[in-house]
């Protein structure tokens, strides 16, 4: 996972003990796409604390060969069907303003589960201080229908 986010720019490269903590202490909100042996991509994500009906996305990578395949759209799809305390009925994520590839993926998501996807405000980029960071717009996509 880190090495696959090391190489895409639109990407936050987090530590990589930040990936070992989340595919061990959240891997209910982590899926790894692999072919054989080979490493596809990942999504992570949390259900949030305060909203226990609402699953965070926290980054979603596929390798260069795979993308434009839809392989981003069934990572999502395998979170969102998982089996979790609450019934997710909203999606959240962040976004910056120039990461077509992600307004693309969450719209499709929104569309496909005719749902809304709605942005909610933004972290601003002096939030990100020292940091040199673009804005990141909060989006919510939902609500999903309950699945019996």
């Amino acid at each position: 996972m880190w090495e696959l986010v090391k190489i895409d720019p639109h990407l936050d490269l987090n530590s990589l003990y930040y990936y070992l903590m989340v595919t061990t202490h959240l891997r209910e909100t982590c899926v790894v796409a692999e072919n054989g042996h080979q490493f596809l991509g990942f999504a992570s994500g949390m259900i949030l604390p305060r909203e226990p009906n609402t699953l965070f996305v926290w980054q979603i990578a596929t390798t260069p060969s795979y993308r434009g395949r839809g392989l981003g759209t069934t990572l999502l799809e395998e979170l969102l069907e998982r089996p979790y305390r609450a019934p997710v009925r909203y999606l959240s994520a962040t976004i910056t303003p120039d990461n077509d590839a992600s307004w693309h993926l969450f719209h499709k998501i929104a569309k496909r589960h005719k749902t809304r996807l709605a942005t909610l405000g933004q972290l601003k980029r002096q939030w990100f201080a020292p940091e040199n960071h673009d804005e990141e717009q909060i989006i919510k996509i939902g609500p999903f229908p309950i699945q019996p």
